[in-house]
């Protein structure tokens, strides 16, 4: 889209979401706009187990640091929130981006326990949550084929 004297904001917006998708240069500000489609993964599945399983069943009070589980995916844990199925430890400090800390939520344990399904896909735009999937997964599921539920669940 090329800008001009007779581009309206609204056309530039409708053109923006149109093209988000596939990426393009917003027309207003010359940045990037794309939205992204995550997948809840093997890997995320994964650290959401360790993280349930290192909680004792002590949920409500229990945040982890990720480096005490987090060793599969490096970083994409944190996108686990936008799925409703973990919590970040509020950052008391300066010195750091975030806290590090990790909580399991409800909707957390129930999704380890195989009792409900969540979303597949969520859809991402400057890290902020624009959409879900209709379909949904299974921790067994998400798991895929390399990991075997049963022997991960272990404590």
């Amino acid at each position: 889209m090329t800008t001009d004297l007779f581009t309206s904001i609204e056309e530039a917006k409708t053109w923006v979401k149109k093209n988000s998708e596939i990426g393009c240069i917003c027309p207003c500000c010359n940045r990037l706009v794309k939205v992204y489609k995550r997948k809840l993964n093997s890997g995320m599945a994964q650290e959401l187990i360790a993280l349930y399983l290192l909680s004792h069943n002590d949920f409500e009070t229990k945040f982890y640091h990720h480096t005490n589980f987090a060793k599969v995916t490096g970083g994409e844990l944190s996108k686990l929130v936008h799925w409703g199925l973990v919590s970040e430890k509020e950052n008391d400090t300066n010195d750091k981006k975030t806290s590090g800390f990790w909580g399991i939520t409800k909707k957390g344990i129930l999704f380890v326990e195989n009792k409900i399904t969540v979303e597949k896909y969520i859809y991402l735009l400057d890290a902020e949550l624009v959409s879900v999937s209709e379909e949904t997964t299974t921790i067994k599921d998400s798991l895929g084929s390399k990991f075997n539920y049963n022997e991960l669940i272990k404590k």
